[in-house]
């Protein structure tokens, strides 16, 4: 059957190119603050020689702040589909490498990780089914490691302004076409992948991000404003090219604007999970 109009089967949601790149930035900005541990999974970096992986790591740069922070040397990879992405050169002791997620890893890697991280990557699996992709993750942890992913929450965040309602609404309805319909609410799903997929110690933890007005320090309120305008913007640029959404093209068009005028007054919120597990050694 082939995939509804407007779906999404390469990985690639918003365009990509610069602008992209430094819209992840910010958001791995506001995230890294929030959450204040980069990796919520019992890894002891204090231990040389692990092995790290970075699944649609963009430019690096979350390797890039573990590397910053752990106290003993490690190896890190990390994997996308836009090679355009990827300092050059790379960071010491860090390489990265093409791979989708929705295709089979090298036979070599299998088993080798201590950790494999992934963030709000698994609506980019677009039509293929995100079970498939996990599992694909898990293979690649090996025994006494750990997983990691973080993902939007989908459910309405609270407390929101009308531009922020639109935004979300956006967000859903564009992700949905992109899944091609797919369940968009992964938290309880990965519990119960992780569960089936013989993990165990699985945990999870619901984040609600202050931003724009409402941010605790000056620096989170100007990066959320722009990190959310732009995601706006995208949004704004990809529904065009998808079926009709149920925020009206006219809203659509001001969206960015209105964004950043309601964030800079009063503010909003944004949702994201973590999850993490342990594969038995």
């Amino acid at each position: 059957m082939p995939a509804p109009v407007g779906s999404n089967d390469n990985n690639i949601i918003f365009e990509t190119g610069t602008s992209e790149t430094e819209r992840l930035a910010l958001q791995h900005e506001i995230i890294k603050d929030h959450m204040k541990d980069l990796i919520k999974a019992p890894l002891d970096l204090s231990k040389p020689g692990l092995k790290i992986l970075d699944q649609a790591t963009a430019d690096g740069i979350w390797l890039k702040d573990v590397a910053a922070v752990a106290p003993a040397q490690h190896e890190y990879v990390g994997t996308d589909i836009v090679d355009s992405y990827y300092p050059n050169p790379p960071p010491p002791h860090t390489k990265f490498f093409s791979q989708s997620m929705t295709a089979d890893w090298p036979a070599e890697l299998q088993g080798t990780f201590d950790l494999v991280h992934s963030r709000l990557a698994l609506p980019g699996a677009g039509t293929n089914p995100p079970r498939d992709v996990v599992q694909r993750l898990v293979d690649l942890v090996k025994p006494g490691g750990f997983i990691q992913q973080i993902e939007m929450v989908f459910t309405q965040w609270p407390k929101l302004g009308p531009a922020m309602k639109d935004l979300h609404q956006a967000s859903v309805d564009v992700f949905s076409i992109a899944v091609g319909g797919q369940d968009l609410h992964y938290m309880k799903a990965l519990e119960k992948w992780y569960a089936e997929m013989g993990l165990e110690d699985i945990h999870s933890e619901v984040y609600t991000i202050p931003i724009g007005a409402k941010a605790e320090t000056e620096r989170m309120r100007q990066m959320s404003i722009e990190s959310f305008t732009a995601t706006s913007q995208s949004l704004s640029e990809t529904a065009k090219v998808m079926p009709p959404i149920s925020v009206s093209p006219e809203k659509l068009a001001t969206l960015p604007t209105r964004l950043r005028q309601e964030l800079t007054e009063v503010g909003g919120t944004w949702q994201v999970f973590a999850i993490w597990a342990h594969k038995k050694a």
